[in-house]
């Protein structure tokens, strides 16, 4: 199984926040994309899933044929008004199947509420839910863990590791380097709209240690230019 990830120059307000670039990862397609607040990061996400407007071209191919897409904003927009349920529906989904298949995202509490009653981390566990449902060929998720408690944490990263194990394309952006070595065989690192690297974890640190890792990231995310 290959992921095949192509996009054209990205830019926001005049202005070009990431270079054109290319990525294939081979099986298991679980790709980290690392970098500082304003690199590039969630423009790259949105042009990759066709919720940014931009002139730029991007291509997402898992195998060689056109990829169904699933995306996990930072900060989830979901409508106030709506309860759970409602929310789950306008994606064709039931929201006691997802409560059902995901037990880890503990979804059963949030029943019921309107979304202007959710926490923030509970309006990110329902959007998981949500893009994990559509069960897309790749599914790309923008800091899915920086509001979740701690089990919401573990059963949402289990759930991505079934995907990743199933052939499934997961593309992951954390700035916790043990979120990214748990899951990620690939990285990615942006910055200044430009990619500075592009390999295997090995490649990056010599195990899998989260210290040898994060040194390794600050160094590429500091070094001179």
């Amino acid at each position: 199984m290959t992921l095949d990830i192509r996009h054209d120059a990205i830019r926001r307000a005049g202005r070009t926040v990431l270079e054109a670039g290319s990525i294939t990862v081979g099986a298991p397609a679980a790709l980290a994309i690392v970098g500082i607040n304003g690199s590039g990061k969630s423009s790259l996400f949105m042009q990759l899933t066709d919720t940014l407007s931009s002139r730029g071209s991007a291509v997402v191919t898992l195998d060689g044929r056109s990829a169904t897409l699933a995306y996990v904003p930072q900060s989830p927009g979901l409508p106030d008004w709506l309860r759970t349920e409602r929310i789950a529906d306008m994606y064709g989904l039931a929201f006691d199947a997802l409560v059902d298949a995901m037990p880890g995202l503990h979804l059963a509490e949030i029943a019921g509420q309107r979304a202007s009653t959710l926490s923030l981390g509970q309006r990110q566990v329902l959007a998981i839910a949500i893009a994990l449902g559509r069960d897309a060929d790749v599914t790309f998720l923008d800091e899915p863990f920086s509001a979740l408690d701690f089990r919401r944490r573990l059963g949402t990263m289990e759930l991505l590791r079934e995907r990743r194990d199933a052939g499934r394309g997961v593309v992951l952006s954390s700035q916790a380097a043990s979120d990214l070595i748990e899951l990620c065989d690939r990285f990615v690192v942006l910055r200044d709209g430009r990619y500075i690297f592009n390999g295997r974890r090995q490649d990056l640190a010599a195990d899998a240690d989260v210290r040898e890792v994060e040194l390794r990231l600050l160094h590429l995310l500091t070094m001179p230019a």
